[in-house]
């Protein structure tokens, strides 16, 4: 079971950026990706909701997971 929820997803650009604003326990995350034409992620980021940088592996890991199954 998932403890995420996703918020908001937005997708804009000639490399599409997605944009995923999701909720666990601890609060709001928010993951972009930008993937090219290819269709695959060419960078991604994943901050919280202040802007700061995660540098936290495991949740990164969890957060794709999660992302992956929403499509």
């Amino acid at each position: 079971m998932s403890k995420f929820e996703l918020l908001k997803h937005e997708t804009s650009s000639e490399v599409v950026e997605h944009t995923y604003i999701i909720q666990d326990d601890k609060g709001k995350i928010v993951y972009k990706e930008w993937v090219n034409d290819s269709g695959k992620v060419i960078d991604s980021t994943l901050r919280d909701k202040d802007g700061y940088e995660i540098d936290d592996p495991e949740l990164y890991d969890q957060v794709i997971e999660f992302i992956d199954k929403l499509s």
